[in-house]
C-alpha cells in the first residue's frame, strides 16, 4: 500500500521569515521600493522625446489598435443574443434592485422607477429576442 502526501517546501533557499523586499529595520529594498510603489521603474521619459519620436509612437500605437480591430473575429449571432439578454437580464436587476432599496420612501425616483418598471413586460424582453434571432 502506498502512501501519498504533499510537501511544500517554499522557495529554494528562502528562509522562514526572510522578507526580499524589505531589510530588517522595516525598510524597503531598492527592489521592495519599485514593488510597493514607492519608486518608479526608470523609464523613457516621453518629455524629452522629439515632436517626431512622439508622433512615431502614437501612430504605431494607433496602427496596432486598428490592425486588431480589423483581424478580430466577428461576434456570432448566438453570442450577440446572449449578450443582449445578460445586458437586459442585468438592467433588469439593477432596476429591481434600486427600486427594493426605495421602498417606504414616497420619493419622485421611487416613483420613477415603479413606472419603468411597469412598461418594461416579458412580452418586449421575448420581442427584442425574436428580433435578435430574425
Amino acid at each position: 500500500m502506498s502512501v501519498s502526501y504533499l510537501v511544500h517546501a517554499g522557495t529554494k533557499g528562502q528562509k522562514w521569515g526572510v522578507r526580499h523586499w524589505q531589510h530588517k529595520d522595516g525598510s524597503f529594498t531598492e527592489e521592495g521600493k519599485y514593488r510597493y510603489g514607492r519608486k518608479k521603474r526608470p523609464g523613457e521619459d516621453i518629455s524629452k522625446l522629439s515632436d517626431q519620436e512622439l508622433r512615431d509612437k502614437l501612430n504605431r500605437a494607433r496602427m496596432e489598435r486598428e490592425y486588431k480591430q480589423l483581424t478580430a473575429k466577428p461576434e456570432s449571432e448566438g453570442h450577440k443574443l446572449v449578450k443582449k439578454i445578460l445586458i437586459s437580464a442585468a438592467t433588469g436587476v439593477g432596476i429591481g434592485l434600486v427600486s427594493n432599496s426605495m421602498k417606504g420612501t414616497a420619493s419622485i425616483g421611487h416613483k420613477l422607477v415603479k413606472k419603468v418598471l411597469k412598461k418594461v413586460t416579458p412580452t418586449k424582453v421575448v420581442s427584442v429576442v425574436k428580433k435578435v434571432i430574425e
